[in-house]
């Protein structure tokens, strides 16, 4: 990844005319692996295919299902966010704004909401549309979703990197000078043509069914884990770049026909583990760390899903039993429980 920049090979390093950062190198990363990469976590990848391949399926959920998702993706748009800077809580979303009393800005709720809206959008796209779903226009709605009502976003939400533009050069990590950046995604210039790059790859259903048909080493645990180093190289927005790319992991959850799992909560509390396993992937082509890193945070999501869905089927055995323990037995409570069976 340190050579210069060749047409023919589509990445490299070079260096951008913006003023200031002239005398800079950024990376135009390489389009994503055709080939499985070597060095892959199997084990955790054949534990983290098993859970998946034993979600329910996504055309195929019922009221708990149904009620289960509702509830992890607004604390996944909360988790994801939270990453980001953007504080709110599940209540804070789950509760209407004119009966919310302080905590969280109008502005945080609404960004957070729109980012729960903007998944919900594209992942009833995603049953139909599979692989396909994935074009700029997915990306630039979502982005726009998320971002349109966060007040501390100053870029244009829903609008690509490109010269000329707001915040059209982007840093990641380091000091306050520019030199101590950890690491330069793609220069503006070529932000449009490394991002088609990785939707295509993506958008790709032969290579996903060949993954998940166990053709290729291209497996549902793997395919977010490359997808995510190649979008986040090329950091295609301002900002929100992050909240973004892990609003496909559930995306491409859905594609395989499965019930998603949602990974921003393992993010968040292990956050250091991510970007050195992210800067792995995308210093070095070193996919290994990231695909346990993801494999784990499956792993992990599956079991805190579990325990929710659990607790959500002994309610209606709890509330009969506390019914009929009171003098109202025929109360309003105990007429929930065919609701929750439903």
């Amino acid at each position: 990844m340190r050579a210069p920049y060749d047409p023919k090979r589509g990445c490299g390093v070079a260096k951008t005319p913006e003023t200031g950062y002239e005398n800079i190198w950024f990376v135009v990363p390489p389009p994503p692996p055709r080939t499985p990469p070597a060095k892959l976590p199997l084990k955790a990848m054949a534990k983290a295919a098993e859970i998946l391949a034993r979600q329910t399926e996504f055309s195929a959920m019922g009221g708990i299902d149904k009620l289960i998702a509702y509830y992890f993706v607004r604390r996944e748009a909360v988790e994801s966010s939270r990453i980001e800077g953007t504080w709110s809580t599940i209540d804070h979303v789950l509760t209407p704004g004119k009966f919310q009393d302080g905590g969280a800005s109008p502005d945080a709720r609404q960004s957070v909401r729109g980012y729960a809206h903007a998944l919900e959008t594209q992942l009833a796209r995603a049953e139909s549309k599979k692989e396909r779903v994935f074009t700029l226009k997915t990306l630039l709605d979502i982005h726009r979703g998320i971002m349109a009502k966060d007040l501390n976003f100053r870029g244009e939400a829903g609008v690509l990197r490109a010269p000329n533009r707001i915040g059209s050069v982007v840093q990641i990590g380091g000091s306050l000078r520019k030199e101590g950046s950890t690491y330069n995604p793609a220069p503006p210039r070529f932000v449009a043509s490394s991002l088609k790059s990785a939707l295509d790859w993506m958008s790709d259903e032969d290579l996903a069914q060949r993954g998940d048909a166990g053709v290729s080493g291209f497996t549902l645990p793997v395919r977010p884990a490359v997808a995510h180093a190649h979008f986040e190289a090329v950091h295609p927005f301002s900002d929100g770049n992050g909240r973004v790319g892990r609003a496909l992991w559930p995306l491409q959850m859905a594609c395989a026909g499965r019930m998603p799992l949602y990974l921003s909560g393992f993010v968040e509390a292990y956050r250091n583990d991510y970007s050195r396993a992210l800067q792995s992937a995308q210093k070095r082509l070193s996919y290994g760390e990231l695909v346990e890193f993801v494999c784990e945070a499956i792993r992990r999501s599956d079991a805190e899903a579990s325990a929710l869905r659990a607790a959500i089927e002994g309610l209606p055995a709890r509330w009969r039993a506390r019914a009929s323990a009171g003098p109202r037995r025929r109360c309003a409570r105990s007429n929930c429980c065919s609701a929750c069976r439903s």
